[in-house]
C-alpha cells in the first residue's frame, strides 16, 4: 500500500511545474520565454495607459539639430517670436462656405498680418499687444477686431493657441524615424466656455519637425457656442523658418498717428 502511494507521488511531483522547470532543459526555457514576452507586454501596456489623458509636455522633446547631433531642445519657446506663419481658416457661417488666410512673419514685438479674403488683401500691423493699419506714411492704430473681424485673434494668434493647448490633454502620440512628432490633444468645450457643461471636445492635432510647426484645430464643436452663425470651422497653423526671420521694426513712434 505504501509502495502504491510512493509511486504516485514521484508521478506527480515529476509532472508538477517546478519539477520540469528544475529537470527539464526544453521546458525550462519555454517557462522562460513566456515570462519575458508577458513582462514586456505588461509594461508597453502600462507605458501607453501612464501617457493617455494626461497633460503631456511636449515642448521638451529630442530632436535633431542641423548638425546631426541630438540634443534636448523645446520647441515652443523656439518659435515664440520668430516665425512666418500661415493661418487658413475653412467653415460654413451662414450657410455660407468661407476660405481666407492670415499670412506674415514675426520677430519680437513686431508682427505683419497679411489677409486675404476672396482675394482681397489687407495689410495690419502689430506691435506689443497693439494693432495698425498704414494710410499713406502713417500708421493709425486701430482695434483688433478690425482685423480679425470674423473670429477673435484668441482663435487665430500663435500665443493664444498655446494657451489652449495647455488646457487640452493628450491623447496618443507617435514619433517617426526621421524625427518628426505627431500629436493628437482632446479640448473639452467647457474648459474654454465655464458656463458649459457639456462633454464636447475640440479635436487638435500637432505635426512637429525640427523647425517647423503644422496644427489643426476643428473649432466646431466651440464655434457653435461662442458663435451662433458657425456651423463648422476648422483652422490649420503653419509656422516655418522658426527662429530664422531677420529682425524688422515696423514703426518708430515718430511715426505713429
Amino acid at each position: 500500500m505504501s509502495n502504491k502511494k510512493t509511486n504516485k507521488e514521484d508521478k506527480v511531483n515529476k509532472d508538477s511545474f517546478f519539477y520540469k522547470y528544475k529537470n527539464d532543459s526544453k521546458y525550462n526555457a519555454k517557462a522562460q520565454l513566456i515570462f519575458y514576452v508577458v513582462f514586456i507586454i505588461f509594461v508597453v501596456i502600462y507605458l501607453n495607459f501612464s501617457r493617455v489623458g494626461k497633460n503631456y509636455d511636449y515642448n521638451n522633446i529630442t530632436n535633431k539639430n542641423y548638425n546631426n547631433k541630438t540634443e534636448e531642445t523645446n520647441l515652443f519657446d523656439v518659435i515664440s517670436d520668430n516665425y512666418n506663419y500661415k493661418v487658413s481658416v475653412s467653415g460654413v457661417l451662414k450657410n455660407n462656405n468661407i476660405n481666407y488666410i492670415y499670412s506674415g512673419k514675426r520677430s519680437g514685438e513686431n508682427t505683419t498680418i497679411d489677409r486675404n479674403v476672396n482675394n482681397k488683401l489687407d495689410y495690419f500691423y502689430k506691435i506689443s499687444d497693439e494693432y495698425y493699419v498704414k494710410n499713406d506714411d502713417e500708421y493709425k492704430f486701430i482695434d483688433s477686431s478690425l482685423v480679425y473681424d470674423t473670429i477673435s485673434y484668441k482663435y487665430l494668434e500663435f500665443d493664444s493657441i498655446m494657451k489652449l493647448l495647455k488646457k487640452a490633454s493628450l491623447d496618443h502620440v507617435e514619433n517617426t524615424s526621421s524625427g518628426e512628432y505627431n500629436y493628437k490633444y482632446n479640448l473639452l468645450v467647457r474648459d474654454v466656455v465655464k458656463s458649459y457643461n457639456g462633454d464636447d471636445v475640440v479635436s487638435i492635432n500637432v505635426h512637429v519637425t525640427d523647425y517647423n510647426l503644422s496644427i489643426d484645430i476643428d473649432y466646431t464643436n466651440l464655434f457653435k457656442i461662442i458663435y451662433n452663425d458657425f456651423s463648422s470651422c476648422k483652422i490649420n497653423y503653419l509656422y516655418s523658418d522658426i527662429g530664422k526671420v531677420d529682425k524688422f521694426v515696423i514703426i518708430d513712434n515718430k511715426d505713429i498717428g
